[in-house]
């Protein structure tokens, strides 16, 4: 049948009810959702509720996936939106993610971005880079997943940074993957040109996460389905040779 206010507000209700249950089993200190129960009235706000959610889920992905390449640009560009404009920020964060957008987290973050694009592009220390961000880019994936999702006051913390740091270590998998790879095929010649074009990426799909989240979010998906058949195909002809 049809979709009705009444459904709308039967669902509202259950998750609400869930989020109530949450809250009385320890997690007390975060408020409760009740105000957009308020907004479904016969019909209206539903299809807001929906977009809202979409999009900060969108965002959340494409900026956690992103870390995933290169820890520091989503990070950066996190930070620099929650400052500007100076008047009105572009990104309101939630405490404590809003730290990202202080003048010290900024400069610290231009620096280790520096660090980053240089040490990725030299054979061999891009390997040893690597094995260090396996830790830092799934870190930077759950703040970013967590602090980034306008809906993510609605969902447990918890859940936040796993899912977070479920996306950004997905991705850090495949691409250290698929470095190896290219070392092998190009005597580490194309290293520094598949490291620029991981960054392009990460930059793109990080601005894109900000202004048209759906998009990142498929851009993303996209290019990791083609490093997984560039990958696949690599594997198939060496077990061929």
């Amino acid at each position: 049948g049809n979709f009705k206010a009444s459904d709308a507000n039967d669902l509202l209700f259950f998750f609400h009810a869930v989020l109530k249950i949450q809250h009385f089993a320890g997690d007390r200190k975060r408020p409760l959702p009740t105000e957009r129960l308020d907004l479904v009235e016969d019909g209206k706000g539903v299809e807001d509720i929906m977009i809202e959610a979409i999009t900060g889920l969108s965002t959340a992905f494409g900026l956690s996936g992103s870390a995933g390449l290169n820890a520091y640009i989503p990070l950066l560009l996190v930070a620099l939106a929650a400052r500007f404009p100076m008047g009105d920020p572009l990104v309101k964060l939630q405490p404590p993610y809003d730290l990202m957008g202080s003048w010290w987290a900024i400069g610290l973050l231009a620096i280790l971005l520096v660090v980053e694009i240089v040490a990725d592009k030299i054979p061999a220390v891009d390997t040893v880079n690597d094995g260090i961000q396996t830790f830092v880019r799934p870190a930077a994936g759950a703040i970013l997943f967590a602090g980034s999702a306008n809906v993510i006051t609605d969902i447990h913390p918890i859940l936040a940074l796993g899912a977070g740091l479920l996306v950004a270590g997905g991705v850090h998998a495949t691409k250290t993957a698929a470095r190896p790879v290219v070392t092998v095929t190009t005597a580490g010649v194309g290293n520094p040109i598949v490291s620029t074009l991981e960054d392009i990426v990460a930059l793109v799909v990080s601005v894109l996460a900000l202004v048209l989240p759906i998009i990142a979010a498929l851009l993303l998906f996209g290019f990791l389905v083609f490093l997984a058949v560039m990958l696949r195909r690599w594997r198939r002809r060496r077990m061929v040779v």
